[in-house]
């Protein structure tokens, strides 16, 4: 996973066995828990397990924004109702956002990189060719919403009708200039 310089994150847990890993990427004063996951595709459930585990012992608050991508060598096309999968699914309220198939072959096409989020997060991703010697695709993800910078807030007059003066009000309006001829077509 590449994280921009610009953007602040912490280690929060790795797990070289289950090759797991979690950082904490503050956004905009936002966190977004990314879990990075890979199983190989020889692995027994001890992975998923292990993910698992490794989610529930989360504080809530760590678990509120949760991006959990990678290599589960889960094809999503064939067995989309993996139990394991679907118990963190459940569990953490996660949407898998690939739908299209992410390594093809000339006899095969499957959905084993998956990309989950927790929020309804607005987010565009893209599959991208692989690269170099990989027989993945590289998906590039965007995402908004919670995470943009808040445009200005403008400060507004609230105005109160019943004690209005609406007398000096029609004074003003009356002394304004106005070509209104050429809207009137």
């Amino acid at each position: 996973m590449y994280v921009h310089e610009s953007i602040p994150f912490k280690l929060v847990l790795t797990h070289r066995i289950s090759e797991l890993l979690f950082l904490e990427l503050n956004l905009n004063k936002c966190n977004l828990l990314c879990a990075l996951v890979y199983r190989p595709p020889s692995a027994n459930s001890s992975v998923l397990l292990h993910l698992e585990e490794s989610l529930d012992a989360l504080p809530p608050a760590k678990s509120q924004s949760l991006l959990l991508l990678g290599d589960f060598n889960i094809n999503l096309s064939n067995d989309p109702n993996s139990p394991q999968l679907s118990s963190i699914q459940a569990k953490h309220a996660l949407r898998q956002i690939i739908l299209h198939p992410t390594r093809t072959t000339s006899s095969s096409s499957t959905i084993i990189d998956h990309v989950y989020l927790s929020h309804p997060l607005n987010q565009t991703h893209q599959l991208l060719p692989p690269v170099s010697s990989s027989d993945h695709c590289s998906i590039l993800i965007s995402l908004t919403s919670i995470f943009t910078r808040p445009s200005k807030i403008c400060k507004r007059k609230i105005w109160i009708y019943q004690s209005g003066d609406f007398d000096s009000a029609n004074k003003i309006l009356a002394n304004q200039t106005c070509d209104c001829s050429s809207d009137l077509r």
